[in-house]
C-alpha cells in the first residue's frame, strides 16, 4: 500500500508525519530512518502516526518491528560509513527545516535510472489503506498532503515524480491541471532563480551559507569527505545538496 524503498522521494517538503505515513518503507534506507530519529521520533511515536493513518491488519504495526527497522539501518549507516556519519547527520536534521531535511535523504538520478521498476508510485495508490491525511499535530497540512488531496478528490492519478507541478499550481493559484497538461505551463517559469541553502564551513553542519542557482549546489569538503565513503549500492544517497535546486522551487514573488 506504499512506496517501495527505493522509490525516489518528491520533489517537495515532506513533513515527518508524511514520511512516516506515505513513505514508511524508505526507513530501511539508514539515512531516513536517522532523520527521524535525529528528530525524536522513537519507535512508539512512529508507530502511533502509522497505525492512526493506516489500516494495518491484522493488529496493526508493532513498536518493536519499528525499532528493529529503525536501529537496523541506522547501525548499517554507521558500519558503512563511519561514526562521523551520524554524528553530522544528527545535528544536520536536528537544524534542518522540513525543505532541508527531506533533500538530505533524496536519491540521485543514477540511483533512479538504476533502479526503474521502484523508482516511482503511482499518486491514488497512496490512498490504499490510508484511514486519514496526515497533519503535524492537528496543524495544516503539508504541501505534499495537499497535492495528495487535490488529486484524491479530482481522480488525478499520476507518479509521485510530477506531483510537485500540482504543489506549484496550488500555491500560486492555478490550476494543476494545466501544469500537468503542457510542460510550458506558467508553473515551470517558477523552477528558476530559487534561493539555495548550503554548509560550507568545515568544521560544523550546515550553517546557512546563501548562494543562488538554476542547476544544482556543489558539495562541502565534508560532504565529499562522507560520499568518499559510499559504496556502489547506495551511491550518493546521503548527499543533501544534490538535488536542491530541483526542490526549492516555489517562489514567494514573481520578479
Amino acid at each position: 500500500m506504499i512506496p517501495p524503498v527505493g522509490v525516489q522521494i518528491p520533489l517537495v517538503p515532506l513533513t515527518d508525519a508524511e514520511l512516516i505515513v506515505f513513505f514508511f518503507n524508505c526507513l530501511q534506507r539508514p539515512i531516513v530512518a536517522l532523520r527521524l530519529y535525529a528528530r525524536n521520533w522513537g519507535p512508539a511515536e512512529i508507530t502511533r502516526v502509522l497505525n492512526e493513518h493506516r489500516d494495518i491488519r491484522p493488529d496493526g504495526y508493532q513498536r518493536n518491528t519499528c525499532s528493529v527497522k529503525c536501529t537496523t539501518a541506522i547501525r548499517r549507516g554507521r558500519e558503512r560509513y563511519g561514526s562521523q556519519w551520524e554524528s553530522h547527520w544528527r545535528q544536520v536534521f536536528l537544524d534542518a527545516d522540513d525543505a532541508d531535511a527531506t533533500d538530505a535523504i533524496r536519491l540521485k538520478e543514477t540511483e533512479i535510472r538504476n533502479d526503474t521498476n521502484n523508482s516511482d508510485f503511482r499518486v491514488l495508490d497512496l490512498l490504499n489503506g490510508l484511514k486519514k491525511l496526515p497533519c503535524d499535530d492537528g496543524k495544516e497540512a503539508g504541501a505534499f498532503t495537499g497535492a495528495i488531496e487535490w488529486c484524491a478528490r479530482n481522480d488525478v492519478d499520476i507518479n509521485i515524480s510530477q506531483i510537485h507541478s500540482v504543489v506549484i499550481a496550488l500555491e500560486h493559484g492555478l490550476d494543476p491541471a494545466d501544469a500537468l497538461e503542457s510542460k510550458s505551463s506558467p508553473t515551470e517559469d517558477m523552477l528558476v532563480d530559487v534561493e539555495l541553502v548550503e554548509s560550507r564551513s568545515s568544521t560544523n553542519p550546515p550553517v546557512g551559507n546563501v548562494a543562488t542557482t538554476t542547476v544544482t549546489s556543489t558539495l562541502s569538503e565534508s560532504d565529499k569527505q562522507l560520499l568518499d565513503l559510499e559504496d556502489s549500492e547506495e551511491a550518493g544517497m546521503n548527499d543533501p545538496t544534490a538535488d536542491k535546486a530541483k526542490r526549492r522551487m516555489i517562489k514567494t514573488e514573481a520578479e
